[in-house]
């Protein structure tokens, strides 16, 4: 009596995931916006001679795709609230980073500052999953010090005219202070006072001024 048990163990055997997972070796940059994430990884891409594959600009595609996103609805809301808009949207980032990093490899990611940190938390387990082979995902900040770095973004922010301040969420301070891009990363990267080619040359020597988490 034991060929259709050993059968069926073996199958269990086979149907779990005891291989160890694919590594892949593409920088992944991630961070709050206005932490210089575009320019570095510009300049990271040129550096390693790959593409520099940016979300944001390409990243409707993926919106339009995810499941239970419509347009027509985020509109109604954005005209209603931001943050209502901002929270019906965020299942769509996720899925953009899933979809984005399955359709690219052998390039430089930049992920938008909204694509890894979520006020709906229970989303970043999604891209926590869809981020989990890469090496090198690369949180970017303007400085060690949490309060100077949120003065800095905002400072930037303003300058392009956008606050990131709605309702009452302080978009800015969030994506500082909350540790969700943290848990993703596995470099923290200081860009004040440092010029990208040099931020570029301590990413790939593995400078020990940045910050292994």
């Amino acid at each position: 009596m034991t060929g259709r048990s050993g059968r069926s163990a073996r199958m269990a055997a086979l149907a779990s995931p005891t291989m160890v997972e694919p590594r892949r070796p593409e920088h992944v940059l991630i961070g709050p916006v206005g932490a210089g994430k575009t320019t570095l990884g510009s300049r990271l891409a040129e550096r390693l001679g790959l593409p520099h594959v940016q979300l944001d600009t390409i990243a409707n595609e993926y919106y339009r795709a995810a499941p239970d996103f419509d347009a027509p609805t985020y509109n109604s809301l954005m005209a209603e609230s931001f943050v209502a808009a901002y929270r019906y949207w965020e299942p769509a980032l996720a899925y953009a980073v899933e979809r984005v990093v399955a359709d690219h490899h052998d390039c430089v990611f930049d992920l938008g500052a909204g694509h890894t940190s979520f006020l709906d938390r229970q989303l970043h387990a999604r891209v926590a999953t869809a981020l989990r082979p890469f090496e090198s995902v690369v949180l970017l900040l303007p400085s060690r010090d949490t309060a100077r770095s949120v003065s800095i973004l905002r400072e930037r922010c303003q300058q392009r005219g956008h606050e990131w301040i709605h309702e009452d969420v302080d978009f800015i301070e969030h994506w500082v202070t909350d540790d969700q891009n943290r848990r993703l990363a596995k470099r923290v990267v200081y860009s004040e006072d440092c010029d990208p080619d040099a931020l570029v040359e301590q990413l790939l020597a593995g400078d020990p001024n940045t910050a292994v988490t």
